[in-house]
């Protein structure tokens, strides 16, 4: 182990003194340390733009006039949803829903393409079930789709439990959910999210700079004969 250790501080000293190995630390140190505090600040700042909206849902379940910034088509030739877009509506107010013509879908998409604002939802029926294709320019525009598939379901298995002959307490009943809460024993305080991110800045430093460091090593033994000098302390195999 020590013939080891006089290898690496050899290697490390060596490398230390250069200008480069520094000002790649730093940097490197600067931008891995924004990274990690981009979910920290989205959090931050993800109210300022919607004005209190979570999801597109506002608290009160309702939005200022003016307020509209989304568009979202919504295709269902065959009716398989009875008022889905009056329900949308009602529930993302922050964003104008309307029916469109399946005729137009490539239309649809090329303004997708061009507006992240955009969606467009289709409505067709797979497996004797109807099947809802959303479609958003990336994962991060548009309006929520997993609520919107929720919301979408819950009103076609209220509809369909309805012709059934079940009463509206019962369909009610069915779609709740248990009250629940989230208790936790500790607090995460300031220390622990540093810990955090000092945890994954060693794990890539220790990734980065194995590499680095082989091929450094090589390209100044190359230069240097450095291993000549290594090899009086160390042995052959613990050099290598």
């Amino acid at each position: 182990m020590k013939q080891i250790m006089i290898v690496c501080g050899y290697t490390f000293r060596d490398a230390a003194k250069k200008k480069a190995f520094i000002i790649s630390t730093v940097i490197m140190l600067v931008i891995i340390l924004i990274l990690t505090l981009i979910p920290r600040l989205s959090l931050l700042f993800s109210n300022d733009d919607t004005g209190g909206v979570t999801g597109g849902v506002t608290d009160g379940g309702t939005a200022a006039a003016g307020e509209t910034s989304k568009i979202c088509y919504y295709i269902d030739d065959d009716k398989l949803i009875t008022g889905a877009v009056q329900t949308l509506s009602s529930v993302f107010t922050d964003a104008a829903f309307i029916e469109a013509d399946s005729d137009m879908i490539d239309t649809y998409r090329g303004e997708i393409e061009a507006d992240p604002d955009i969606v467009m939802i289709e409505v067709t029926m797979m497996n004797e079930l109807p099947f809802i294709n959303v479609v958003t320019r990336d994962f991060m525009s548009g309006i929520p789709t997993e609520q919107m598939v929720e919301l979408l379901s819950n009103v076609y298995i209220s509809q369909t439990l309805a012709l059934q002959g079940i009463d509206a307490e019962t369909i009610a009943f069915a779609r709740s959910t248990l009250p629940f809460a989230v208790e936790t024993a500790g607090n995460m305080d300031f220390s622990g999210y540093v810990l955090g991110i000092v945890l994954t800045m060693l794990i890539f430093f220790a990734i980065y700079y194995y590499g680095y460091g082989v091929f450094m090593s090589i390209a100044t033994e190359k230069t240097s004969r450095v291993m000549e000098t290594l090899i009086v302390s160390a042995k052959p195999s613990r050099i290598l």
